[in-house]
Order: C-alpha cells, then sequence, then structure tokens
C-alpha cells in the first residue's frame, strides 16, 4: 500500500527519490498485458478470494490468469508466490517464481526478500536466479536511462534548501524529465514492468516520481497540461496500475471521479484514527462505477475493503494497488473533519 502523509493544511511528506539522461532508442514497445481487462478481473476475483481467507481458491485464480495472461504485474506473482509457500505447493512456487525473471529485481534483492528464504535450500533456487542474473546482464539503455531520470528528479530536491533555493532549477529539469517521457508515449515506447523494470516487489518504477510530481504541478500551474488521456491510455496497455494512475489522476485535480483517492486516517499525538471516506450522492455513485469499470478497476466497495483489510492487518504480506492518506491534525480538527465525511465500516460500504 501506498500512502501519503499529510497536514491540514496541504504540505504532503512523499517518499520520493529520483533523475536525467538524454538518449535515444530504437525499442518498440507494445502493450505490455494484452486484453487487460480480463486480466484485472481475474485478478480481483483471486484478491477478493484472499480477503476471504480462501487461500486455494485465491492461488488456483492467480496461478490459471498469471499463466495464460500476455504479461502482468509484479504484484500479483508476488501474491501467488506467497500463497504457494503457504500452502505447500512448492512446484507452484517455482513454476510462477519464472515470471519473476526479466522484471529488473536483483539478485540480492530477491535473496533478502524474507517471504522467499525457505527455499533457497531447493536447487531451483540457484537454477532462478542464474538465469535472472543473466537477464539483469542484457545491456539496456532504456532502464538506465528511466533510473537516470530518477535520480535527477531527486538531486536538488534532496540539497539544503531543497525547492526554496534551486526552485528554479528543480522546475527546468522536472519539464525536460516530461519531455522525455512523453517523447517515450507519442513513440509507443512508454516502458511497462516488462521493459523499464520494478525496483520493488510493490512495482515501483523510475518514472513513477517523474509523473507524480508533474501531475502534482498540473492543478498548481493552470499553464501546464494535464495528461488524463496519456495515463487512462497507459492504464488500457496494461502498463500501469489502475489505482497508482487514480493518485496521478486526483493530483491534477481535473474532476475525474473515481472515488478511492479520498481515504484517511488522521494522526492525533501519534495515534491513529480508523479510516474516513468522502461522502457521494447517488448521481456521484453512478459516475465513479462507470469511471472505476473505464479504467479496469473493482468497484469502489471492493476497493474499500481491500484498504479496510490492510489496514486491520498491518503485518499481512500480501500486495495491493491501493492508496490511504495519513493526516496529522487535532482532536477538534478530526471532530470537523467526520462531521464532512463517513468512517469506513468493516464491511466496506459507504453510508449516505
Amino acid at each position: 500500500m501506498i500512502y501519503n502523509k499529510s497536514t491540514l493544511k496541504g504540505n504532503i511528506k512523499m517518499f520520493t527519490v529520483f533523475g536525467l539522461w538524454l538518449s535515444s532508442f530504437t525499442i518498440s514497445l507494445q502493450a505490455q498485458i494484452g486484453n487487460f481487462a480480463y486480466y484485472q478481473n481475474n485478478i480481483h476475483k483471486a484478491e477478493k478470494h484472499l480477503l476471504a481467507g480462501k487461500q486455494l481458491e485465491a492461488l488456483t485464480a492467480y496461478y490459471e490468469i498469471l499463466l495464460q495472461a500476455d504479461g502482468n504485474f509484479i504484484k500479483d506473482i508476488h501474491n501467488g508466490l506467497l500463497l504457494a509457500t503457504e500452502l505447500g505447493r512448492i512446484d507452484t512456487f517455482f513454476v510462477l517464481l519464472d515470471l519473476v525473471v526479466g522484471k529488473g529485481l536483483k539478485n540480492e534483492y530477491l535473496v533478502e526478500h524474507q517471504p522467499f528464504s525457505m527455499h533457497q535450500t531447493d536447487p531451483r533456487w540457484q537454477l532462478f536466479l542464474d538465469k535472472n542474473e543473466k537477464a539483469l546482464a542484457l545491456d539496456n539503455r532504456l532502464r538506465d536511462t528511466l533510473y537516470q531520470l530518477e535520480q535527477n528528479d531527486q538531486y536538488f530536491r534532496l540539497k539544503p534548501g531543497s525547492y526554496s533555493v534551486h526552485g528554479d532549477t528543480i522546475a527546468f529539469i522536472d519539464s525536460i524529465n516530461m519531455d522525455i517521457v512523453l517523447d517515450l508515449v507519442a513513440n509507443d515506447r512508454f516502458p511497462g514492468e516488462a521493459l523499464g523494470g520494478v525496483t520493488d516487489m510493490y512495482g515501483t518504477q523510475p518514472l513513477d516520481i517523474v509523473l507524480h510530481h508533474y501531475t502534482q504541478s498540473t492543478s498548481l500551474d493552470p499553464t501546464k497540461p494535464k495528461i488524463t488521456s496519456i495515463l487512462v491510455d497507459l492504464v488500457h496497455q496494461g502498463k500501469l496500475m489502475p489505482n497508482k494512475c487514480a493518485l496521478w489522476l486526483a493530483l491534477q485535480n481535473d474532476g475525474l471521479l473515481l472515488g478511492g483517492n479520498h481515504i484517511f486516517q488522521f494522526s492525533v499525538d501519534g495515534q491513529i484514527s480508523e479510516p474516513y471516506v468522502s461522502s457521494y450522492t447517488y448521481l456521484q455513485q453512478t459516475i465513479i462505477a462507470q469511471n472505476r469499470k473505464w479504467l479496469h478497476m473493482e468497484p469502489l466497495v471492493d476497493y474499500y475493503n481491500v484498504v479496510k483489510y490492510v489496514i486491520d492487518h498491518p503485518s499481512q504480506p500480501y500486495i495491493f494497488d491501493v492508496q490511504r492518506q495519513v493526516v496529522e491534525a487535532t482532536a477538534s480538527e478530526v471532530e470537523n473533519w467526520a462531521k464532512k465525511m463517513n468512517q469506513l465500516v468493516p464491511e466496506g460500504a459507504s453510508r449516505e
């Protein structure tokens, strides 16, 4: 789960760390996941089984869609691997593990990933590492460039004074970064996980921070064009997780109702409250349902259930494409906010 920690004044303290390097490419990229609507529908079914404690049904659903799909997300492979481990399906684990090859995860990361430690005495584990190392050794200028974009995004932001001292330089770098991103999109070279790689099992990618900062800036600078259609197209191609995209769409503040971007917990003197969600009219709920279906997202009630599950089970090891915000507030501020919002009840139903 990704979550923002912010104050009521709107200062976002986000995870970030990234950079810039110009290059030319000859790679032509296609959709990362073919028939993405079908893929997402089956992943939602697997996750519902998982939340219901039906591990075997969940594993079966993950296994079937991951093996038959033309492409995938690392978080879904990860959940299937955990289920196979928990159920003692070791052969299934190693079948699914082969799907990790080529995702860009380093062997050191995989060896240190605790849920996989029990498999490291199996001869097939070393065979997997050897195969993964060969995939990592392939020359890939595209990935090198993406990581440079990530690094330069953060270089001046992390220097003393940050925006107050280096604001113009940061803005200049951001504009060049986005020129490169838009060039990739225009030439059908925007990379999904398969060619862009990931840095962890959550599916974090180098371009995430570039898109985050750009979409955030469009709500502050009306002269910057919003990139809604671009982001939606990338979701339809299976190159962006829908709820990751939804966060960026919300940062643009362009009025697109999706419903899952306003899930708040309040931190009062270090104590975190239950989650609260926005209240929607019947018409808004109808629009939200249509928009979420358009983006291949689960129904809002199902999304609320996943968020509540993650919050109620902080030590659970599965990975879901969900977000929430933790807001630092006083008791009186929370009381005022609570009057405008609904508490997220256990079954995930939103009250009028």
